[in-house]
């Protein structure tokens, strides 16, 4: 770290590379969840059901943990408990879910039970739907931690940089978890598990283990005294819930558009993301039975079997595409020099050592108009991948051909590479700008220096206007926003349209159902509706200020 505080690139690899191990997680998730929950003889409504457990925990859950770590005073630092706190939880859950049927079967059969009976089947599936919950709850605040540890690490010119490093380490997290979902673990590596789920379980707990522990043990984090030390305040079990409102309506107007884009843009992937395995397993069942007369018996039942496993390959094709253009983008992306695209504002600090203080000029506010605003910047790039991503969920479910399918998955990686970029890079830079400007956040910005003569180089320090409020209880003593308050409040704006496409996508099955209408018609018709929303959302981005 150098004398601006800046990091360098390793420190913002070992910074970000938790967020790698996470996505591990995800991608296991993702690619088989949805097929090991089918596997239990789970209806398809029910399981768009269970899945409801990541956005409701997303949007009650994590605020919840960024108030708590904003104001925790552990030796440890506000942000790591939380995330070694989540990290054990996470592997818990995800080592215990996989081997549900069997922890069942086994303790029916000690009591003489049937374990192949019809209500040991609904226990089973019972249990495997609140181990998801268990496990979804787990990691909210292991994401929280790390989000907010990355702005909180950052100065605000590395914030779009250290965005960029997460979202590169994201990228090789999804390559090498979808990657390890299409290798034929139990065939491979039989000691990991007799399923490819369990083996993939056990190998990504391993991986976010590592890269905690990576984290942890190379990024210092100073311990907090206190942002909220009102013992009244935190007693009361309302108060987070308090300040996530409070959060909601102090935040820079910018990041609740970013917010509210999301919002949008995510009722087109959540579905996206936990069917497309299943979607394309299916095309490629219905590809080999229409081919199975002119196919040996033997490959026919191969193919079939491993249906769900190939379907896999496409989302390894798309984490490539997204990596790739983490790695490359960025370098094209144009920094503004403006804070409204028509001003410069230039703040210069003049330091002082009158009786220990620092002072802030008042002559030190310089505007520019001259300002060129830049060609290609983060807010355009992320408007053209909302337009992207409509016009391809729209061809994905349109097409019936699996090969076509996973080319159109692939380009599809170029919009998932700016959602996992873009709005934290944009949100990054406001947190920070907005903690570095705040005029209460440092002893200094209380007072004001006015010249005491015009000959006199010396200045005469007048309490400020704010100091005077403060003192008679018309202002409060903190007005800086938070990381991981907003991290929480962006999480739900995130988890809230999860929940609304979880039902909806519950109900379009089960309503298609009614009308014969299943399988790959019924999944591509579920993907064509995300058209809508991210069409929605390319138009709201467009009113983003730039930075």
């Amino acid at each position: 770290m150098d004398a601006e505080g800046r990091l360098s690139s390793i420190q913002l690899l070992c910074l970000t590379i938790s967020l790698g191990g996470l996505q591990t997680i995800w991608t296991a998730i993702m690619s088989q969840g949805s097929p090991y929950l089918l596997s239990l003889g789970m209806d398809p409504s029910f399981v768009s059901l269970v899945w409801l457990a990541g956005p409701l925990s997303g949007m009650l859950v994590q605020p919840y943990i960024g108030i708590l770590s904003d104001s925790c005073t552990h030796p440890w630092g506000r942000r790591r408990p939380f995330i070694v706190g989540g990290t054990v939880s996470t592997v818990t859950c995800m080592m215990v879910l996989p081997w549900t049927r069997e922890i069942v079967e086994v303790f029916c059969g000690s009591f003489g039970g049937d374990p192949y009976g019809r209500a040991v089947v609904i226990i089973i599936q019972v249990l495997a739907a609140f181990w998801v919950w268990c496990m979804q709850i787990a990691i909210q605040p292991l994401q929280c931690g790390i989000r907010a540890l990355i702005v909180d690490q950052c100065p605000q010119s590395q914030q779009v940089l250290a965005s960029a490093y997460a979202s590169r380490v994201v990228g090789v997290g999804s390559i090498l978890g979808y990657s390890t979902a299409f290798i034929n673990l139990p065939l491979i590596l039989p000691l990991l598990g007799n399923t490819q789920f369990k083996a993939l379980c056990l190998v990504s707990s391993v991986g976010v283990v590592l890269t905690v522990a990576i984290q942890c043990l190379t990024i210092h984090e100073e311990p907090s005294h206190g942002v909220d030390a009102d013992p009244k305040k935190r007693a009361c079990c309302l108060g987070p819930f308090k300040d996530i409102l409070l959060t909601i309506e102090t935040m820079p107007k910018k990041i609740k558009r970013v917010c509210i884009v999301q919002s949008f843009a995510w009722l087109a992937w959540f579905p996206f993301l936990y069917y497309i395995t299943t979607y394309i397993g299916d095309l490629i069942r219905h590809d080999t039975k229409t081919l199975s007369n002119s196919l040996p018996r033997q490959k026919v039942q191969v193919i079939l079997a491993d249906a769900t496993r190939f379907g896999t390959l496409s989302l390894v094709f798309f984490a490539t595409t997204a990596f790739t253009i983490n790695l490359i983008l960025p370098f094209f992306i144009s920094q503004p020099t403006s804070t409204d695209g028509n001003q410069d504002y230039i703040f210069t600090h003049e330091e002082r050592s009158t009786s220990g203080s620092r002072f802030l000029s008042t002559s030190a506010l310089k505007s520019s108009s001259s300002a060129a605003a830049p060609k290609f910047t983060v807010r355009r790039a992320w408007i053209a991948s909302h337009i992207l991503a409509a016009a391809t969920f729209f061809s994905i479910g349109l097409t019936k051909d699996h090969t076509l399918s996973t080319i159109l998955i692939s380009i599809l990686g170029i919009s998932w590479a700016l959602t996992q970029w873009a709005p934290f890079a944009l949100i990054g830079a406001e947190l920070t700008k907005s903690r570095d400007s705040s005029p209460l956040q440092t002893p200094e910005s209380l007072y004001t220096s006015i010249p005491a003569s015009p000959d006199s180089e010396d200045d005469v320090v007048l309490p400020s206007l704010s100091t005077d409020l403060e003192q008679h209880g018309l202002i409060e003593e903190k007005n800086e926003v938070q990381a991981g308050s907003v991290m929480g409040v962006h999480n739900m704006a995130i988890s809230a349209p999860q929940i609304v496409a979880a039902v909806g996508s519950s109900a379009l099955f089960w309503t298609l159902q009614k009308w014969n209408i299943v399988g790959v018609d019924a999944m591509g018709i579920l993907l064509m509706f995300g058209v809508l929303p991210s069409a929605i959302a390319a138009w709201l981005a467009i009113g983003i200020e730039e930075t």
